[in-house]
């Protein structure tokens, strides 16, 4: 094994990207490279001697048209999504070592693609051509070795969401974000492939007290997984 994919997965505002750019930064990176397995000279193997972190990229325009009216760009945009999972992954697999993954292909159909259509945001047909769709990018992305699932009740999210300004997310209401919810439980229970590490991010009031103890929890599993090897 070349790679451990670590996959961070939760609802909007739960901070994902926060703990993603936190495992790249030395401070919690060297929690992640300790548990790495060395070599006679005390060297890292080169197939894990680095920690690669995967932001979740979008076209910012077609997200801000969605939650402003999302029946008009519910298909186009979760259509976009997946070819963005297709893109990223070729740079994964020129990566070796811990990728961590902000968000991951399962949310894309189990969680949006399913919320649009619950909402009647996509009709049936539009919903089945886009099923089709994922089910062809599923063969070609590799399911994560470790899903690290985010969970926070709507009220926190709403409050962080609010507290970080972004103009397109004001339109986001309760309801929404109560049926995402309902959807991660779901996943988490009946769908994803993965082992799964859950956190209950309303435990932590200190953001680094929540970074330490979520990556080294991170970290612990994947020496299981490398010692599998």
């Amino acid at each position: 094994m070349k790679r451990v994919r670590i996959g961070i997965v939760g609802n909007i505002g739960v901070g994902k990207s926060t703990l993603v750019r936190a495992c790249m930064s030395p401070q919690f990176s060297s929690i992640l490279l300790n548990v790495l397995p060395k070599n006679d000279d005390n060297q890292y193997n080169e197939n894990y001697s680095q920690v690669h972190g995967f932001l979740e990229t979008f076209n910012t325009e077609k997200l801000d048209q969605f939650y402003k009216d999302p029946l008009k760009v519910a298909f186009t945009l979760q259509c976009d999504f997946l070819q963005k999972r297709v893109d990223r992954e070729s740079k994964i697999q020129d990566s070796h070592g811990i990728i961590i993954e902000d968000r991951t292909l399962g949310e894309d159909y189990h969680i949006f693609g399913k919320a649009q259509h619950i909402q009647m945001n996509m009709t049936t047909e539009e919903f089945t051509q886009y099923e089709e769709e994922y089910v062809k990018v599923q063969q070609k992305i590799p399911q994560p070795d470790i899903l690290v699932y985010l969970r926070a009740h709507k009220t926190t999210l709403q409050k962080r969401i609010k507290e970080r300004g972004r103009d397109s997310e004001k339109h986001i209401n309760s309801s929404y974000l109560s049926l995402l919810n309902i959807l991660y439980e779901e996943y988490v229970k009946n769908h994803a492939q993965s082992p799964v590490i859950i956190i209950d991010t309303e435990k932590y009031k200190d953001v680094d007290h929540f970074l330490t103890k979520t990556i080294q929890k991170i970290a612990q599993k994947v020496t299981q997984i490398i010692n599998k090897e």
